[in-house]
């Protein structure tokens, strides 16, 4: 297994972004990394702006801060985390690194 397959994981969950001021930003997250997680976002972001996150539904639960590091696409984005806390850190590592069954229950599609 490489490091690649062992710090990241395909996933499809959807995502609420919050900036300081406005309305929630609709999102889904396509990938989820030990460090951060890639989304598709229906508004723009723009290039190093920090965000509230509120990832997935059900069971699963991660929230935290991210950046705004990288814009792919137009509606699709790289973010790093900035602030998580350990709790939040361990759900993550835990998303990341899951075996099948974890992966079903979170919707994953690795």
């Amino acid at each position: 297994m490489t490091r690649a397959t062992i710090d990241r994981r395909a996933v499809s969950l959807p995502c609420r972004l919050s900036r300081a001021t406005g309305s929630p930003i609709a999102a889904r997250a396509v990938e989820l990394r030990t460090h951060g997680l890639r989304v598709v976002a229906q508004r723009p972001l723009a290039l190093d702006e920090t965000l509230r996150f509120e990832l997935g539904d059900g069971d699963l639960r991660i929230e935290g801060r991210a950046r705004v590091i990288c814009q792919e696409r137009p509606d699709a984005y790289a973010l790093r985390f900035v602030a998580l806390s350990e709790q939040m850190a361990r759900r993550v590592h835990g998303v990341v690194a899951a075996d099948d069954e974890v992966r079903r229950t979170a919707r994953l599609i690795a």
